[in-house]
């Protein structure tokens, strides 16, 4: 008996669907879902030499502890430096926070001493072999975003441009002249110091930007 073209396509199609290939797209669409630092620090962890990083036994956290050997061997591996510390502000950008290890009974002196450098990192959706909780995780809002929206504007409910924001804080004050009062000297030299700080602050938020690109 023959089996009518579209039958026999929509048989063959059936019978390739199975659970397996259906359990693969639903986790090729759930990857993509995952922000590459989390997909890169998941990775980094499993694959890593247990004696510089690793999981706890739990599975629950994760420990890096040798700091040194981490950020000169393992992170350039997968991301663009090689900074420990932009390691770290990464994951408190998406929540996780360190914790601490103390053994309250004072049983193991030699292990307190040995693990006293240790770093130890937790969240909730953040677990050896749980890759599906990772879309879970979200990244927190940028304090940078408020302190922006806080800039002054020309019109009521109108946003100032980045440029007039930063033209306007990167101007100095006029240097002090010698027949400057002296209150006005000091009010000026105030005005400066206050801006450099700005300057300085602002010039940190451009490097935790590229750190975040990279």
């Amino acid at each position: 008996m023959m089996i009518p073209a579209t039958a026999a396509t929509m048989t063959t199609t059936m019978m390739t669907t199975t659970p397996s290939s259906l359990k693969k797209r639903a986790t090729a669409i759930s990857t993509a879902e995952v922000p590459i630092f989390l997909q890169k620090a998941y990775h980094m962890i499993d694959t890593c030499d247990p004696k510089i990083c690793c999981w706890s036994d739990d599975g629950l956290t994760f420990i890096v502890k040798n700091t040194s050997l981490f950020e000169t061997t393992i992170i350039p591996q997968f991301f663009k430096h090689n900074k420990f510390s932009s390691f770290v502000r990464q994951l408190n950008f998406y929540g996780f926070r360190k914790v601490k290890f103390s053994n309250s009974l004072k049983i193991d002196h030699k292990l307190e001493a040995e693990t006293a450098k240790f770093w130890r990192f937790r969240h909730d959706k953040f677990r050896r072999g749980r890759k599906d909780l990772l879309t879970e995780i979200k990244r927190t809002p940028s304090s940078s975003s408020s302190s922006s929206s806080a800039a002054p504007s020309s019109a009521p409910g109108a946003k100032a441009p980045p440029s007039a924001v930063l033209s306007s804080s990167s101007v100095l004050p006029a240097a002090p002249r010698p027949n400057d009062k002296p209150e006005e000297v000091t009010h000026l030299k105030t005005e400066m110091q206050e801006l450099k700080q700005r300057i300085a602050s602002m010039t940190r938020n451009i490097d935790e930007l590229t750190d975040m690109v990279k």
